[in-house]
């Protein structure tokens, strides 16, 4: 960690989720980690506060001062940019992404296990990995990650050891159909 900045003007905030909070200016984004004592809404517009930057495995954040955080105004919510994968870098630390039309499944050990909470997005421009950091109903607003094909991610540009990743604040089926997995051996049942 770095002495504490103050970080002047103005800034909006895109999403919250627990000890995380994504904001933006005209600049850059950032995300800013640590417990708030106020909880802010996409849109919502905070100035004039005080943290400490820190490198966390490649990721560069901000840790708050609570007791500058204040109330924030209304403002206008902000829209996730649609990206391909091939599109998502290292440089685009803390970004608000849309990938549409991909393919979401759970990531694999050497012995054919699920990797706890990370799984792997694919579309026809390559794959990267999709990192679920808000899997613990203890500590955030949990995000279901549900897999199959046709899928559209939302989230965040992260960086571990040097390599972008996402970390998703919703991942759906944008026909609005639910993807379920059927038993094959369980019986059908039919209904007309």
């Amino acid at each position: 960690s770095t002495a504490n900045v103050k970080i002047t003007g103005t800034a909006t905030v895109m999403y919250q989720n627990g000890r995380y909070m994504y904001i933006q200016d005209a600049t850059s984004a950032l995300l800013v980690y640590g417990d708030l004592t106020n909880k802010y809404n996409n849109g919502d517009q905070i100035s004039n506060f005080v943290g400490a930057y820190k490198n966390f495995n490649d990721l560069i954040e901000l840790i708050p001062v609570d007791s500058t955080f204040s109330a924030a105004t209304a403002g206008t919510a902000i829209e996730p940019t649609q990206v391909q994968v091939e599109d998502v870098a290292t440089d685009m630390m803390s970004q608000y992404v849309k990938i549409s039309g991909v393919e979401v499944a759970a990531t694999r050990d050497d012995a054919g296990a699920a990797v706890a909470n990370t799984y792997t997005i694919t579309d026809n421009t390559g794959s990267l990995t999709l990192y679920n950091q808000f899997y613990n109903a203890s500590y955030y607003d949990v995000v279901e990650i549900i897999e199959g094909t046709g899928l559209t991610v939302e989230g965040f540009i992260s960086v571990r050891n040097g390599v972008a990743q996402i970390v998703p604040s919703k991942v759906y089926d944008p026909s609005g159909v639910e993807s379920i997995e059927l038993n094959e051996n369980a019986p059908a049942t039919y209904y007309n």
